[in-house]
């Protein structure tokens, strides 16, 4: 049995490669009706070819010894013509499909011709319209016919000539053979047009499937490509993208949702199931995820949910149902994007503006309040001067001054808040300037009024310095302080400490601190907290949980805010209600070295020697106080109402010294006036004065001068100072 099993084996790899060597290439690459075709003719001549030398042999010999000249040679010549269609393969098909049949119908012929029905031509000839009908289709099959007709009928007539020897000993040939010539016709045709019409059909259906099979090749081949193209843009969109089933799983999600919440892999966010988890804290979501599962309704929306890490972020989604080809919604289409930091920056904007807009109002009330409080400050000072140690009238004049001084700081108040207070700057000790707060006689009063508070220090040995100005420095320090007392109404601890701090990334906070070197101020206490929904307004003017007037004016936040700005620095609060509340304030760095600080001199030391100045004011009083003040120094002061003014007098005269007010109208301002006046005489000595300074036009004059800068109102102790400096 395994010999047989063995000599099937090998005889089928044989007829493998066989068919691999005679059938053309083209075939094994074509339509199954064209294969089967040339596996037929090579079915029949390989059959032929190799077992036909076994029957052709006898049948030569026997064909000879009968005289039947005919029959040899046609069936030499039929074999022959087999073996030459098997190995002319690379003739066209049509050729060697005719050749098959061509063979058969010659072998028909002469056996039907020789032997009459006795023979076997008829099973040729049946068999060779059978085969055109399979080989070459419909209009080879009815050709076949006619040939096979005419073969019979001139046969026929063959009989009826008495030719042929098998037709005499049987009477009434002729009628016999019309008869099996008529039957034989009808079931060769019947077979044959059924076989055509059938393999006609089926290369039909077969070159559709064929096609179809393209096309869908075709399809899924563009499919493919555009699920390739999906993924891929979902998988590299800045959105995040999902699908949620109406279980409420998440049945995808690209690299950016899983990101943006913090998932440690998609695993993870595909275990999750909106409606058995995290129900309570989604319950918008889950309600406006069943709109688009249940209703099908599509919709944009926003708010701010929590990451798996526990942050907050803001987010602007869009849900949209997804639908099978019946109409039915499977699942959700959920588009993501973290809005945190454009809601931050417009947050940061909308504060801005509102700043801004206050700042503008608050600026031009100060500008004029600083030249009503001038007489207020600097007259009281002059008088005092000159009254005696002991008299009556010193006491009510000093109050008078105090006052005034402490109307002065509300007003520099304003001018901070406005973003007009800080022109000139210097390298600070951050340390030293909180040391000089807490020796302070502001300070001592504080502890006065909070006599249950501690205050603590920790400053870092080797602060860096910063760049800024230590009068608005220090009021900030006063104010954090102040602040941090007062939200400890039952006593309890302040801690202040410096440190230096390098961001070597962004910082997300109130402000979102940039990267760089900062010395950082970081104010501490345990008191009452601030709410959340005040810690947005903690910076605005005048918003204040206390009662105004009692604790102050409702700026010192403000002021804060503002001087972080102007030092170009950025604030991050942290408060938990009931627990306290931590100011952190960071001011860029600098490696410089601290400036000298100018000391005050005794009375003597600001005399001048008779010097002129000429004092330039639009401001009738303030013409005044300035001339006064200079008066009381020794100096010798003139005055004019305006910059043109200024110009004509110089034009005829010099003097040893301007004091120039910055603002003025109508007519030229500080600027321009000084301008001209270096045309008459060029590096003129020169005082800038002003109520607040934050003007390009302020700082290009300051520049411009290269002297001294005084703000109003003015005091002996500012003007003399400048004018030794300016003059020196």
């Amino acid at each position: 049995m395994r010999l047989v099993t063995l000599f099937i084996e090998k005889g089928l790899a044989v007829w493998r490669v066989c068919e691999h060597h005679f059938i053309p290439a083209y075939a094994w690459q074509g339509d199954p009706l064209t294969f089967w075709r040339e596996r037929i003719v090579f079915l029949i001549c390989f059959t032929a070819g190799t077992l036909g030398m076994i029957a052709l042999i006898p049948s030569v010999v026997l064909a000879v010894r009968e005289s039947l000249w005919i029959v040899a040679f046609l069936d030499a010549m039929a074999y022959l013509t087999t073996v030459a269609i098997l190995f002319g393969r690379r003739l066209p098909f049509i050729l060697r499909a005719w050749g098959v049949c061509i063979i058969l119908y010659a072998l028909g012929t002469g056996l039907m011709l020789s032997l009459g029905p006795l023979g076997a031509g008829y099973i040729w000839l049946f068999g060779a319209s059978v085969m055109a009908a399979a080989l070459l289709g419909v209009k080879a099959a009815v050709g076949s016919l006619l040939i096979n007709l005419c073969i019979l009928v001139g046969t026929g007539f063959f009989i009826a000539g008495g030719a042929p020897l098998w037709s005499q000993p049987f009477d009434h040939m002729v009628e016999k053979w019309s008869v099996m010539s008529i039957n034989f016709m009808l079931i060769n045709v019947l077979i044959t047009v059924t076989t055509a019409l059938m393999l006609g059909d089926l290369k039909q259906t077969l070159m559709q499937t064929r096609q179809d099979i393209a096309k869908r090749k075709t399809v899924e081949a563009s499919l493919r490509v555009s699920e390739r193209r999906f993924r891929t843009l979902v998988a590299h969109a800045p959105l995040g993208i999902i699908t949620i089933d109406n279980d409420g799983a998440i049945s995808d999600a690209n690299p950016k949702f899983i990101e943006m919440f913090g998932f440690p892999s998609l695993k993870a966010a595909l275990a999750l199931n909106l409606f058995r988890s995290h129900r309570l804290a989604l319950t918008k979501f889950i309600e406006q995820l069943d709109d688009g599962l249940v209703g099908g309704i599509a919709g944009t929306y926003e708010g701010a949910y929590e990451t798996s890490w526990g942050k907050s972020v803001y987010l602007r989604y869009m849900l949209t149902p997804l639908m099978d080809t019946t109409g039915s919604i499977y699942a959700v289409l959920g588009i993501f994007d973290d809005i945190t930091q454009s809601r931050i920056q417009e947050e940061q904007l909308r504060r801005a503006q509102k700043m801004e807009a206050l700042g503008l109002l608050a600026g031009g009330v100060a500008h004029d309040l600083n030249n009503v409080l001038s007489g207020i400050v600097s007259y009281p000072e002059l008088l005092l001067l000159d009254l005696p140690a002991d008299s009556p009238l010193r006491d009510p004049i000093l109050t008078i001054q105090q006052a005034g001084q402490r109307a002065a700081e509300i007003v520099q108040d304003l001018l901070t808040l406005a973003r007009r207070g800080v022109v000139t700057v210097a390298v600070l000790d951050l340390n030293q300037l909180i040391s000089e707060y807490l020796d302070s006689p502001e300070f001592e009063k504080l502890l006065s009024f909070h006599p249950a508070v501690r205050i603590e220090s920790r400053l870092q040995a080797s602060l860096l310095n910063l760049s800024g100005s230590g009068i608005h420095l220090k009021k900030t320090i006063m104010n954090l302080v102040s602040n941090a007392a007062e939200a400890q109404p039952r006593g309890g601890r302040i801690l202040i400490t410096t440190e230096n701090r390098y961001v070597d990334r962004l910082i997300e906070g109130y402000d979102n601190v940039a990267e760089g070197d900062y010395v950082v101020l970081r104010v501490e206490d345990k008191g009452i907290g601030i709410p959340p929904e005040d810690l947005k307004r903690i910076f605005e003017p005048f918003y204040t949980k206390k009662v105004m007037g009692r604790s102050g004016t409702g700026l010192g936040m403000a002021v804060v805010w503002a001087t972080v700005q102007d030092h170009k620095g950025y604030i991050d609060v942290h408060s938990v209600k009931g627990e306290g509340t931590t100011f952190e304030l960071y001011f860029p760095a600098t490696r410089q070295e601290p400036d000298s600080s100018r000391a005050a001199l005794p009375m003597d030391g600001y005399l001048g020697r008779g010097q002129t100045i000429l004092i330039v004011d639009d401001v009738k009083e303030q013409r005044m106080i300035a001339s006064g003040i200079l008066k009381r120094l020794n100096y010798c002061p003139v005055c004019v109402g305006d910059g043109a003014a200024a110009v004509a007098y110089l034009s005829t005269r010099m003097v040893d010294l301007v004091l120039l007010d910055m603002v003025m109208d109508p007519g030229p301002d500080g600027l321009d006036t000084y301008r001209r006046i270096c045309e008459i005489h060029p590096g003129q000595p020169a005082i800038i004065a002003s109520g607040f300074s934050e003007t390009d036009r302020v700082r290009e004059a300051i520049e411009l001068v290269v002297a001294q800068y005084v703000k109003k109102p003015y005091t002996v102790e500012t003007i003399g100072l400048a004018v030794k400096a300016a003059l020196r």
